[in-house]
């Protein structure tokens, strides 16, 4: 529903939004990708990798980027982050964070919009995004923080590509 202007106030103008999903591959394992007019159209893994999903909380996950210009060398240049936050210390949690760690990554994020639709773009195509720091809190608040948060960056020349939605699927299930 729009947002109504009524006496200038809004009214009906509740939303949700929101990191619904990230897909995270290794760009080691990616063999090959095309973009078309600023969105990914193929991409493909070699046989045997797949992508992972990981699906936070609605709060526990954001993704950005900031147009960055160096003065020093006169570039620009993209500086994309995610973080996400695994509320609980799983030894499974635990080898994931220690498996991410070690890697380039590329980080597809699937975002919800206003309307109910979502969108997906890709953080990391070309140069891959990186684990700049990964805290394991043990107990804070009674339980209520513990975890652990993964900081992924990453710089890029371009802003982050729109995906097609088609693309998730193939790169959830391993090419044999």
């Amino acid at each position: 529903m729009a947002c109504e202007l009524n006496n200038y106030t809004k009214g009906a103008c509740a939303e949700n939004g929101g990191i619904e999903a990230m897909y995270v591959y290794s760009i080691a394992d990616r063999t090959s990708y095309t973009v078309v007019d600023g969105q990914v159209a193929t991409l493909v893994l070699a046989n045997g990798t797949k992508a992972v999903t990981w699906t936070p909380d609605m709060e526990s996950a954001t993704a950005g980027e900031v147009t960055t210009r160096s003065r020093e060398n006169n570039s620009v240049f993209q500086a994309q982050t995610a973080l996400i936050t695994f509320k609980d210390d799983s030894d499974v949690t635990v080898d994931i964070v220690n498996q991410v760690s070690r890697g380039f990554l590329g980080v597809i994020v699937k975002k919800a919009m206003a309307d109910g639709s979502s969108q997906y773009r890709h953080l990391g195509l070309i140069n891959g995004m990186t684990v700049e720091t990964a805290e394991g809190v043990l107990g804070q608040l009674y339980e209520d923080l513990r975890g652990h948060t993964l900081n992924l960056v990453g710089k890029e020349l371009t802003k982050a590509p729109s995906v097609l939605d088609t693309i998730i699927a193939e790169i959830l299930v391993p090419i044999s």
